[in-house]
């Protein structure tokens, strides 16, 4: 997504370069022959093939990119308390714009939460470390549901019990053994046909009992002769 996709959906996404990113820190790993634009388009065409619109793709890519951004959002702690206080709301910013949620209501949730005490609700303070741990938790839980969503809709779309169409079952025919003459020089092509085509003629009694002694009559009389 970010080297894949073109310079105005990495825009709309409010995408930089990887390096920019604290969730992708370990670097950009390439693989021999892989073109990550080809990929991503790739990617996208499989998104329409699987009747996912582009409204729902569009909300995938960014609900990945808020994940991104979380990630980039950074805490310190206030200087005469243990309270939490973000110096810097770009990141912050950035999720609410891709979510589509008040960036206000979003940061007061974070730094000072509304809890349930009894039967009040107060607002409490985090500590540094308390909404770092609640940013990296909402990040690993909108990914790990991102993903879940993802599956059932390709499963949705590839389920075939709602399938257009109708089913059938073909039946094999297996003729020609009433037009073969009497004689021991077909005593081989018997066989052959015997191993080739066995299993049907088994099969075929699951369709009567009156078939099935047809076939049985008519092919070992047959057989018979020949020997």
């Amino acid at each position: 997504m970010l080297t894949g996709a073109g310079e105005k959906l990495r825009s709309e996404l409010c995408l930089e370069d990887y390096s920019k990113y604290r969730f992708l820190s370990n670097g950009n790993v390439t693989l021999p022959g892989q073109q990550d634009t080809e990929l991503f388009t790739e990617t996208m065409d499989a998104f329409q093939i699987m009747s996912i619109p582009e409204e729902e793709r569009t909300g995938l890519l960014k609900v990945m990119s808020a994940v991104l951004q979380l990630g980039n959002m950074s805490f310190k702690k206030e200087r005469h308390s243990d309270q939490a206080s973000m110096p810097d709301d770009t990141a912050a910013q950035k999720v609410c714009h891709l979510l589509s949620i008040n960036v206000t209501d979003f940061t007061r949730a974070i730094l000072s939460p509304r809890i349930k005490v009894g039967r009040d609700y107060v607002q409490k303070a985090q500590t540094q470390e308390q909404a770092e741990f609640a940013i990296e938790a909402l990040a690993k839980a909108s990914y790990e549901r991102m993903f879940r969503w993802l599956v059932l809709r390709i499963n949705r779309a590839l389920d075939k019990t709602k399938r257009q169409g109708a089913s059938f079952i073909g039946i094999l025919d297996i003729a020609g053994f009433e037009i073969f003459e009497v004689s021991c020089s077909v005593l081989d092509r018997l066989i052959v046909m015997h191993r080739n085509s066995g299993s049907v003629i088994r099969r075929s009694t699951l369709m009567g009992l009156g078939q099935s002694v047809w076939y049985s009559q008519q092919y070992w009389s047959l057989f018979n002769a020949a020997c």
